[in-house]
């Protein structure tokens, strides 16, 4: 591990450890949701989700206390309700390359490829299930 203020001129100086490499999937998510509506929380526009059922996947209301999550099926009208009253600026959504930066949802599917509403929904579940906070191993 390098000295504090040491220079290190070698190609290979991100490999050391202690230093944190970040995959592709993870810097193509959301960092931060913004909805126009102080009420709400994205997970206020979960309509169900599918879980794992005994015959296979099958959909269920949306509850915290579900388990074997694979999927979420969003409130369409209310999402595109809080987007049409706010000029398409209804749901916004920290690029992971700058914070600062909030894209709308066309946005983001246009930079990334990928629903950044269906992406924040999961990770917040996620968060959600394993009691929020921060966790360490």
């Amino acid at each position: 591990m390098p000295e504090d203020g040491e220079i290190i001129e070698e190609q290979g100086y991100l490999d050391i450890d202690g230093i944190c490499i970040f995959p592709t999937e993870v810097v193509t998510k959301p960092v931060q949701v913004r909805i126009a509506s102080p009420y709400i929380g994205i997970l206020d526009l979960v309509k169900s989700l599918i879980v794992i059922g005994k015959n296979g996947p099958e959909e269920v209301p949306y509850s915290r206390e579900a388990k074997k999550i694979i999927g979420i099926v969003k409130d369409i009208q209310t999402i595109e309700w809080i987007q049409n009253t706010y000029g398409g600026r209804g749901l916004l959504f920290a690029s992971p390359e700058n914070p600062a930066l909030m894209l709308t949802v066309d946005e983001w599917e246009s930079k990334y490829g990928t629903d950044p509403v269906g992406l924040i929904m999961m990770m917040r579940l996620w968060w959600n299930s394993m009691g929020g906070g921060v966790h360490t191993p």
